[in-house]
């Protein structure tokens, strides 16, 4: 393709043009896994997951910030960028992944019966976040629309922190953070909250709830922490407290 410095216009259709033959000309082929060029830009900010190529996409962009520093303990990585990571992963079986199989082919393949758990599994999580009422604005959350993120939120934190923990096991227990009366793995909590840390408007929030996939920021991790039995026992969360609730039928203990 070639450009003209003093055509813009020009450009953007040559782009768009060359843009469209690319994708025309994959059709009827393997599909190639490793193509960024169907891919976010590297230097994004985000990660998500492809389900027609069953991929997970985590460009070099996220691995910066709150998410990642190879300095730092690694409570706080696996709190973040691991959390991300199992996040990612478990949208490959969440109420849209679950219908791709493994080539990326929208089919069923799974069986009856655990079909028919999944869907138990997946109304509490249903249930359980349209519950959750948004006060700044007075509204609940759609529980059904935002079930395949709670589920991925859910299934990646419990799978992050499991790998902690299996990391400790083999290279031993990390020094806490000085001035912070936390455990490591407390910290690994915190973690997994403080890229969640925002400031949204009343109408951004209104807008939110009505509109997004993903549940706001407190309710996105108080809906995770109240249904990990691991956060209850480290923060010594009595029975009926807010973060450990009596009637929680969760599927994160499941995993």
């Amino acid at each position: 393709m070639w450009t003209n410095a003093s055509d813009y216009f020009g450009n953007n259709a040559r782009l768009s043009k060359w843009y469209l033959d690319l994708g025309f000309g994959k059709l009827r082929q393997p599909v190639d896994h490793y193509d960024w060029r169907d891919l976010s830009g590297v230097a994004v900010v985000n990660a998500y997951y492809h389900q027609l190529k069953n991929l997970v996409v985590m460009p070099a962009g996220i691995l910066q910030g709150v998410f990642f520093h190879k300095d730092r303990p690694n409570y706080l990585n696996y709190g973040s960028i691991a959390y991300v990571s199992g996040h990612e992963i478990i949208h490959g079986f969440d109420d849209g992944g679950r219908q791709y199989d493994q080539k990326g082919n929208l089919r069923n393949w799974w069986d009856a019966s655990t079909d028919t758990l999944y869907k138990q599994k997946a109304d509490c999580f249903i249930s359980q976040y349209a519950n959750f009422t948004v006060k700044e604005v007075g509204q609940h959350l759609n529980g059904i629309n935002t079930q395949g993120e709670n589920i991925a939120d859910n299934g990646g934190v419990i799978q992050s922190y499991r790998a902690y923990q299996n990391y400790v096991r083999k290279n031993g227990v990390e020094l806490p953070l000085p001035a912070l009366n936390l455990s490591p793995d407390q910290l690994f909590w915190v973690s997994s909250a403080v890229q969640y840390c925002s400031k949204a408007t009343d109408q951004y929030l209104a807008l939110q709830v009505m509109t997004d996939s993903h549940s706001p920021s407190r309710q996105r991790v108080n809906g995770v922490v109240s249904n990990s039995e691991d956060f209850s026992r480290l923060f010594n969360c009595p029975l009926g407290a807010p973060m450990n609730p009596v009637d929680n039928e969760n599927w994160s203990q499941t995993l």
